[in-house]
């Protein structure tokens, strides 16, 4: 589709609108995103809707189905396409978390479809370095201890959090790089993060670790 490929060439990035208050990074909002993918859609005289929508339960949990058709009314060509984004558990209410789900999937399947690269990939490097306080000696503080009674609960809880992100592969990556600036130590995945930092970091988005246990068992089974 000769409109579609004008679209692509009429927005090359979109900029970063808003800001993560904990993790201190910036990030393009799903307003702002769908915005300017209206716009260039438009341009080039092509119309995008979500034609429906259905929430479906799974192993994972509850996702949203959704389908959409882009049309060109000039040609009368039209391609249809489908998503499925997983609803948030245990943070919002359901309606609300239901659209949150809906926005996100929205705002990934436009970016997909006119080839929109995040701008100065990746967003986490534009994070202002966090400011050390002195030393007081030069020994090297210890790398914390995993207390394992706790770590499942907490790694629901964390998953809960990064899940409900509009951006949550940035935003783990964040993660990643903040606690590592505060631990003199590289971290690659969640499961590498110390306790006592995924408790903060639950603690600060209002997520109850009890509660998390369940929904864990509920996303990933119960582990002997």
């Amino acid at each position: 589709m000769t409109a579609l490929s004008a679209a692509q060439k009429a927005i090359r990035s979109v900029g970063k609108d808003a800001k993560n208050d904990f993790a201190k990074y910036d990030y393009v909002s799903a307003e702002t995103m769908i915005s300017e993918c209206r716009r260039a859609l438009h341009k080039a005289g092509l119309v995008f809707s979500r034609t429906a929508w259905e929430m479906k339960t799974t192993d994972f949990g509850v996702t949203v189905v959704s389908k959409y058709v882009l049309n060109h009314p000039e040609s009368g060509e039209q391609i249809c396409m489908s998503s499925e984004m997983v609803v948030p558990p245990a943070q919002k209410q359901l309606d609300k978390a239901t659209l949150a789900a809906l926005t996100t999937s929205l705002n990934y399947m436009l970016r997909d479809m006119l080839l929109i690269p995040r701008a100065d990939e990746p967003e986490v490097d534009n994070m202002p370095e966090p400011v050390s306080a002195p030393k007081p000696t030069a020994k090297k503080k210890p790398a914390p201890k995993v207390d394992s009674s706790g770590s499942n609960a907490l790694q629901a809880a964390l998953a809960l959090v990064i899940g409900g992100k509009a951006n949550p592969t940035d935003y783990e990556a964040a993660l990643f790089r903040h606690a590592s600036a505060q631990y003199d130590r590289e971290f690659r995945s969640v499961e590498q993060l110390p306790d006592e930092y995924v408790k903060r970091v639950v603690e600060a988005h209002d997520v109850k670790i009890e509660a998390a246990t369940a929904d864990d068992r509920a996303l990933f089974g119960d582990k002997d």
